[in-house]
């Protein structure tokens, strides 16, 4: 991005030209005071010199102000374009992670992991069909307990609770981190290590099954929870499927 160059502009052109012409007024006249005076008389004399210093003075102001507002304005280019690079590294870097789908730096789009992963079952890995259409699956089974949290909060106005659905989605981008992990080691396998493919595939889809099933028992809790409520509802129970979780996501992906 090119960064704008501020020029004067025909205002700024003119008092600049008045300035300079009143003042070589003033020094020729008092150059050639006594030439002057003789031609005019000292009585013009004082009332030239006078009106040029006037005008002198009137011109100097106006460069003054014409030249506040140029760097008052160029300033403001500078800032403009100082935002406007933040800006654009800052787009650059998004069209980086959007073109990195898998890559480490902020959230993962659970659909486009659940994408390249399927891929996989229909290009090198075909063999792999079943497990892979099985993990995908778990994915898409974590979409379903997020939208029915998500119902539940808003049919019972548990705003309190809106927590909770920060720990889905950190659930969430677990799975996908094991997926990831899986995805990636697919991409760079030989062909020969069909075996270890196969065995990655099949610790992801048991440590997926292990998280997601605590993810449901977490949910009913919470809708448990959200029944009781105004009986003997107690919010320890809840928290322990919580903690639970969060112990979980706290261990290294497979």
């Amino acid at each position: 991005m090119g960064k704008r160059k501020r020029k004067l502009n025909a205002v700024d052109v003119l008092s600049l030209l008045l300035l300079a012409l009143f003042l070589a007024g003033v020094l020729v006249c008092l150059g050639l005071k006594d030439t002057l005076v003789t031609y005019i008389g000292i009585r013009l004399y004082n009332v030239l010199m006078l009106m040029l210093s006037v005008l002198l003075a009137v011109a100097g102001v106006l460069v003054v102000i014409r030249l506040l507002r140029f760097l008052r304005l160029k300033r403001k280019d500078e800032e403009e374009s100082a935002r406007q690079a933040v800006l654009q590294k800052e787009q650059e870097a998004l069209d980086r992670r959007k073109k990195a789908r898998l890559s480490v730096e902020g959230a993962m789009d659970p659909a486009v992991v659940r994408s390249l992963l399927e891929k996989q079952a229909l290009t090198r890995w075909t063999m792999y069909y079943g497990p892979i259409s099985e993990i995908a699956d778990q994915m898409r089974q974590m979409d379903t307990y997020q939208e029915r949290l998500s119902h539940l909060l808003q049919n019972n106005g548990a705003e309190t609770l809106s927590d909770t659905e920060t720990v889905l989605n950190e659930v969430e981008q677990y799975l996908c981190k094991n997926v990831r992990n899986v995805v990636n080691f697919m991409d760079v396998a030989d062909d020969d290590a069909a075996g270890e493919v196969g065995e990655k595939l099949k610790a992801c889809q048991i440590a997926n099954k292990e998280l997601l099933t605590k993810t449901r028992d977490f949910v009913y809790a919470l809708a448990e929870y959200l029944n009781n409520q105004g009986r003997d509802s107690d919010m320890r129970i809840l928290e322990t499927y919580r903690d639970t979780i969060l112990k979980h996501l706290k261990e290294e992906p497979i």
